[in-house]
């Protein structure tokens, strides 16, 4: 998992995230004295946890953006809008696209770790620390 040479194709943009993520990873560790403690790769698969569990929250929270921006529109009496060259109407595939990003996402992954902390309600940071803990635990 640790292997982050995809993360060169993604969009400019979410490598950027991904590398800002991967700032915060290494600050939470090194205020938690365990940065020190982990490998490269250790530290490398926490960054790439963090950055999914982000991405799918992102794509989750625009789905709801959409959803609820629908739903303001039509108490309105306005039954969709579109935006560039999508329509927003209901629960219309431009509506559900993040959704089911993120179904897409999660059906991609494998690791059943990592599965169950995307479906945690642990924050980033504890999500950081849990990790750095057990590799740290592995360690000894």
């Amino acid at each position: 998992m640790a292997d982050t040479a995809w993360v060169e194709h993604l969009p400019r943009s979410m490598r950027l995230r991904f590398d800002g993520l991967g700032g915060y990873t290494k600050a939470i560790l090194s205020e938690a004295e365990m940065l020190d403690e982990l490998r490269a790769p250790q530290v490398r698969q926490i960054q790439t946890v963090v950055f999914l569990k982000s991405l799918e929250q992102f794509l989750r929270d625009g789905t709801e953006a959409a959803a609820s921006a629908v739903d303001q529109f039509q108490q309105l009496g306005v039954p969709g809008f579109r935006v560039g060259g999508d329509v927003f109407a209901e629960r219309n595939d431009a509506v559900m696209r993040g959704s089911r990003l993120a179904d897409g996402l999660r059906g991609a992954i494998r690791d059943p770790e990592v599965l169950d902390l995307l479906s945690s309600n642990l924050s980033l940071r504890e999500i950081i620390i849990k990790m750095g803990r057990r590799f740290s635990a592995e360690r000894r």
